[in-house]
């Protein structure tokens, strides 16, 4: 399932870990009294299949109609006394794959954990924000975690720049690439992804593809 950390979207980090969902450990609501450094609870609950709402909207949201029940768990992160970070984390009743996903600003507000994979992507048409998410912003990112940390960190770090590709998605160029397959290999049989596929589709037809890079690099 997922978390959401709220922000870019331009991180995915994804991580295997171990589990089988709810039906071996304490129920959705019990959850709310679990005891955490620096963490509070503020919401465990249990959402029925395709009726989640986002906050503020009143109804069920149409994007979320095939999400299964779950276990929505929202908490606010304390780390130093002028911390306020809001996250959620959604568990899957039953039928866990015991693999975990987790979309939002990731890296940019914190640090790497041992043993996880974090891919980065970003679109070089990207005008999110009024323009304000640049694409060069990200890779002053990616190079200032490797000065920082040391070029090592490409075991578990890669940025992907899309030519054509928008805010997130979308734009004049090929735009969709299946970042958790490459995640899955690179986690689960150690294959690193330094060139992966871009394609845009249109009317349900593949229609131009083209191949990406893991940064510096570029496709020829």
């Amino acid at each position: 399932m997922k978390m959401a950390i709220g922000g870019l979207c331009v991180l995915l980090f994804a991580l295997t870990t171990r589990g089988h969902g709810l039906t071996s450990a304490p129920s959705c609501e019990t959850l709310s009294s679990l005891a955490l450094p620096n963490t509070s609870i503020t919401l465990a609950q249990v959402v029925p299949a395709g009726s989640f709402a986002l906050p503020g909207t009143g109804g069920a949201t149409p994007h979320f109609s095939q999400v299964p029940t779950f276990c929505r768990v929202a908490a606010t992160l304390t780390p130093s006394s002028d911390s306020d970070i809001k996250i959620e984390v959604w568990l899957p009743i039953a039928d866990w794959n015991g693999k975990f996903e987790a979309v939002g600003n990731g890296g940019w507000a914190g640090t790497i954990t041992h043993d996880g994979k974090l891919l980065i992507y970003h679109g070089w048409n990207d005008g999110g924000s009024g323009g304000a998410i640049s694409p060069l912003n990200t890779i002053k990112y990616y190079e200032s975690v490797l000065a920082k940390m040391g070029s090592s960190q490409q075991d578990l770090l890669r940025l992907f720049m899309v030519p054509g590709m928008a805010h997130c998605g979308g734009g004049p160029g090929p735009n969709q690439v299946n970042w958790m397959g490459a995640l899955e290999r690179w986690r689960e049989s150690g294959i690193a992804p330094d060139r992966l596929i871009a394609s845009r589709v249109g009317d349900n037809h593949e229609n131009r593809t083209r191949p990406i890079c893991s940064h510096p690099a570029v496709a020829n």
